[in-house]
């Protein structure tokens, strides 16, 4: 057998190998854990200042040793974000109509911070079972969603058999209240705060999310027959008279 004939074959094994090294998928990097994925920091909660100059955000990520959340208030006006000290901060603000100030519920206040980031804070208090309030485009007022107290002989239940609930029983509605709001002049962080609060809403339901009219002399807000998840999908929106406390149906389920 010629020389060649034996080369030739070897020669085109070779090849063909370098070909197929050469076409073989990089191998992928392995893909992220669960514990990795969670452990990115998120963003949420972005909302600009009424005025248009800074942007505030919530950033946060699990804390495995509490079992919980971490959340940071942080404000930007174009340049690096500077967080906000805020005492007992759990994630949910609100910008003063002035945009001087962000406001969020702790421990059982309405606590106002600079939104420069000087630190300087001021804490109101607010009827108990305060869930979400909403500064009136006039910063004149405040609208509150709170919680209904428990009845007496819910109170009593509890204090002789613990924290239990009768399932489609003992519902606690959530309602609107109002009241006057004192905001701080520029550079002062003496006010009045908030006035006396009065209730706007009623009855067998429970509101859930809610916004002023532009004028601040209205509030349209959803509410449900009961706190129950799966009631949402019987929700109805209504409009409520912040003067008079008529409510007038808007669109009904």
């Amino acid at each position: 057998m010629p020389p060649f004939a034996r080369v030739a074959p070897l020669l085109v094994l070779l090849a063909s190998s370098t070909v197929l090294a050469q076409e073989a998928p990089r191998r992928a990097d392995p893909a992220p854990t669960l514990r990795q994925v969670m452990d990115l920091p998120r963003t949420r909660e972005v909302t600009i200042s009424p005025d248009g100059r800074r942007v505030a955000f919530v950033e946060g990520e699990p804390n495995w040793e509490t079992d919980g959340w971490t959340a940071r208030l942080l404000v930007s006006d174009g340049s690096e974000p500077v967080q906000i000290d805020a005492e007992g901060f759990r994630g949910s603000y609100r910008w003063t109509p002035d945009s001087d100030w962000l406001g969020y519920i702790a421990r059982g206040a309405l606590r106002l911070v600079k939104a420069d980031g000087s630190g300087t804070s001021i804490a109101w208090r607010i009827p108990a079972g305060t869930q979400r309030a909403e500064f009136s485009p006039q910063g004149t007022s405040i609208a509150l969603a709170v919680r209904d107290p428990e009845g007496e002989d819910q109170i009593r239940r509890r204090e002789l058999f613990g924290n239990f609930e009768v399932k489609g029983r003992d519902f606690r509605m959530t309602h609107l209240w109002v009241a006057d709001l004192d905001l701080p002049d520029a550079g002062e962080t003496e006010s009045k705060g908030i006035g006396t609060p009065r209730r706007l809403t009623s009855g067998s339901f429970t509101i859930g999310a809610f916004a002023w009219s532009p004028d601040g002399t209205r509030i349209a807000f959803d509410h449900a027959p009961d706190p129950r998840p799966n009631s949402s999908y019987a929700s109805d929106v209504s409009v409520v008279d912040v003067r008079t406390g008529t409510v007038q149906p808007v669109v009904t389920s």
